[in-house]
């Protein structure tokens, strides 16, 4: 299982849902819009000290069962530079294994250990806070089997709502509620789990993400938004484990032995990728795939990347032209 920092873990708030927002290292690095060229100043200094560069998965290096344009040949050309890479998803639903599956169908070269997903910062923090303790899961089956495997009894919400009314309420106690994305949540599941929330179950979700990219058009809802909903009802905001929060991020750093200055994280989302970079106090990159090509980014925010690209194929040309600058200006010293 992915390590975490433990002091990460045991952090009892985390991220509310509306914490989101650049670290205080960035204050003055990203100026760039969403539409703006990349900055070759940026990336050079970027560039020259990068040891680690994180993707996002959905919108980023692919789109449902499309590998992204430039994601295989530049995931290929960091490799082969000896500069590591890993893959930092928000999406809950699917264990290591599977996306690593995913990986190979799509060729692109990573492997399950270069997986960063919520479901297992999810399961660390069950197992360290509410061990041997009910825990009511709201997600898909991947979810639940890493959540059931954490040291408590999971519980899944139920699909039945006959048989959520005639449940003794005692019997609706939980220690917490951890809610993760599923295609196929249903209005028993959500009542399931705000009655968990007023029966005084603590509240946390695995990412805020409202919409996910489908196909190279459209935005479906995403987990923050049945979050959302939930938390409206009920009246209990959750804490937040994935992005924005810096965590796996910082995993991934971790394991990788590179500090913040020598990472890079590309994402599709300010909200979320863009963000979770800042907070970790990593350089920033916008790909206009994904969520930003179709719209989705609130320019309002005031969150801005350290530069941005059309797509990871333009960025992979870039990084091979500051790459041949950078060996010619060390040959002539």
């Amino acid at each position: 299982m992915t390590r975490f920092p433990p002091a990460l873990i045991r952090m009892a708030g985390l991220l509310s849902a509306d914490s989101v927002g650049g670290g205080a290292s960035h204050v003055d690095r990203g100026k760039s819009t969403q539409n703006a060229d990349p900055d070759r100043a940026r990336v050079l200094k970027a560039f020259r000290g990068l040891k680690l560069v994180a993707f996002d998965c959905d919108g980023v290096i692919w789109i449902d069962e499309k590998a992204l344009p430039g994601a295989v040949e530049l995931i290929a050309w960091l490799k082969e530079q000896s500069i590591s890479t890993a893959a930092i998803t928000n999406n809950s639903s699917r264990s290591r294994s599977n996306l690593s599956s995913k990986a190979e169908r799509l060729d692109l070269p990573l492997t399950g250990s270069e997986f960063y997903a919520t479901n297992y910062l999810a399961a660390k923090v069950v197992e360290e806070r509410f061990p041997g303790e009910k825990i009511l899961v709201l997600g898909s089956d991947d979810f639940f089997q890493i959540i059931g495997n954490a040291g408590v009894t999971a519980i899944r919400t139920t699909k039945d709502i006959s048989d959520l009314r005639n449940t003794d309420l005692e019997e609706l106690k939980y220690a917490a509620l951890i809610a993760g994305f599923s295609g196929s949540i249903c209005y028993a599941e959500l009542c399931h789990a705000v009655t968990a929330l007023e029966n005084g179950a603590v509240f946390i979700a695995t990412n805020p993400d409202y919409t996910f990219p489908v196909g190279e058009r459209f935005l479906w809802p995403g987990n923050g938004s049945f979050v959302d909903l939930v938390s409206r009802v009920s009246g209990v905001r959750p804490e937040i484990l994935g992005k924005p929060a810096p965590h796996l991020l910082n995993a991934a750093m971790e394991d990788f032995g590179a500090s913040p200055a020598e990472t890079l994280m590309i994402g599709d989302r300010l909200d979320t990728d863009i963000a979770c970079g800042k907070n970790a106090g990593a350089y920033t990159c916008l790909v206009n795939t994904g969520v930003a090509a179709a719209g989705g980014n609130d320019s309002t925010s005031g969150i801005a990347p350290d530069f941005t690209t059309p797509n990871l194929t333009e960025l992979l040309n870039l990084f091979k032209s500051i790459f041949e600058e950078e060996s010619e200006r060390k040959s002539d010293g």
